[in-house]
């Protein structure tokens, strides 16, 4: 499992990593959740306000010993240096496949990775992607024989590309389209945890 959480928040203009989200910081629910899946290995890619993000999640009360932070010093260039620097660090495990997803968004849960997991293992298909509104995206699991194809990528080409090109089974993702980009986002976000508050 590769988490993305280099970047620097441009748009939200703060740490999207560090917003509150279910009684923790984004970053700690995505990789509380992750850790719960039968993913083997947690790799979480820092850059932007690694210090600060890296301080969060040793505070984060699961203290997985699976979880291997790893620094991306070049961040700056965008989300394809953190997905070479997450393949790198997983071709140190014996591991034979590679989830890739990104810490804002918040719905994505341990069920669904748990679920994009099990359907590669059912088919073998070299990706297994999310599918919401009319794209399909991260999470997705790209086998090993992809890799190489991962660690070229440059600058902001993320895995959607990737994905296109090749023969890929799609999970359907309900809560997939939803990230926190802006202003307006997280704003949506805190109404919906209020709302929830009500109810509960």
């Amino acid at each position: 499992m590769v988490i993305l959480a280099a970047g620097a928040s441009q748009r939200l203009g703060e740490p999207k990593q560090l917003l509150r989200f279910a009684g923790t910081s984004l970053i700690c629910h995505a990789v509380a959740e992750a850790c719960a899946t039968q993913a083997a290995h947690v790799v979480c890619v820092l850059g932007a306000f690694a210090e600060e993000i890296e301080a969060e999640l040793r505070r984060c009360a699961w203290q997985a010993e699976r979880v291997e932070i790893v620094r991306n010093t070049h961040w700056q260039e965008g989300m394809a240096s953190s997905i070479r620097e997450g393949i790198k660090a997983l071709q140190m495990h014996d591991s034979d496949a590679a989830l890739i997803m990104l810490c804002d968004q918040p719905f994505i849960e341990r069920g669904f990775l748990n679920r994009l997991i099990n359907t590669w293992h059912e088919t073998k298909a070299p990706i297994v992607a999310s599918g919401y509104a009319d794209a399909v995206g991260v999470p997705a699991l790209f086998a090993k024989e992809c890799w190489s194809e991962l660690l070229k990528l440059q600058g902001e080409s993320g895995a959607q590309r990737l994905i296109r090109q090749h023969p890929h089974k799609v999970v359907p993702c309900q809560h997939g389209r939803v990230d926190i980009d802006t202003p307006e986002d997280k704003a949506r976000l805190q109404a919906f945890e209020a709302s929830q508050s009500r109810r509960s």
